[in-house]
């Protein structure tokens, strides 16, 4: 494996009205479909050829995934699912300001702070970073290129491990556009450069 492709899902109903969501399953708008196509039409995705397929299996990275390539085989993972907000799930921030629960979780800065029914930072940090190291381990000698269709949490989690020295190491500032995402280059089993897509 020479590349890897991580594809952020398209916009979602959640992203169109502010939601805080990782576990809902939420599906894409009419708009976030429409910027899918028009990627494809411009070429922005790769050529199916020579690609082995992966998504976490929610609807919207299926949905996702089936607009740009048809209905190509792929595999699921679902560690690579974005973080749980638990209660937080489906609510704006602005619906949440004054609750003591919620004010303690956004201003933490240990990343340990589970909201309830949920995972905090750490938890999801290092459930993607074991999912992703499994996977490198599982197709780091594959002949086909790989490419992902997750999360922006996710996306920015792998970056912010990968390329730590950058962005401040924050998670949030590697979060690509919904239906943008990056492209990793493989050395010898190693990720060693990315490029925006």
């Amino acid at each position: 494996m020479e590349k890897i492709y991580l594809i952020r899902h398209g916009k979602t109903v959640g992203n169109e009205k502010g939601w805080i969501y990782g576990a809902a399953d939420v599906p894409l708008t009419e708009e976030g479909r429409a910027m899918l196509r028009e990627g494809v039409e411009k070429g922005l995705y790769p050529s199916k050829e020579d690609l082995e397929f992966f998504t976490t299996g929610v609807e919207r990275t299926e949905e996702t995934f089936r607009i740009i390539f048809g209905r190509e085989e792929r595999e699921i993972i679902e560690g690579l699912r974005e973080l749980n907000f638990g209660i937080y799930e489906c609510r704006t921030f602005e619906e949440m300001k004054g609750d003591p629960k919620y004010e303690a979780w956004v201003n933490d800065r240990t990343g340990e702070t589970r909201p309830e029914g949920g995972e905090s930072i750490n938890d999801f940090r290092r459930r993607v970073d074991r999912c992703f190291t499994e996977f490198l381990s599982a197709y780091g000698e594959s002949e086909k290129d790989c490419l992902i269709v997750c999360h922006g949490g996710t996306i920015g989690t792998i970056m912010t491990t990968y390329f730590s020295e950058e962005k401040d190491g924050m998670i949030y500032r590697w979060v690509p556009e919904p239906g943008r995402g990056f492209v990793l280059f493989m050395k010898d089993g190693q990720i060693e450069g990315y490029e925006p897509i």
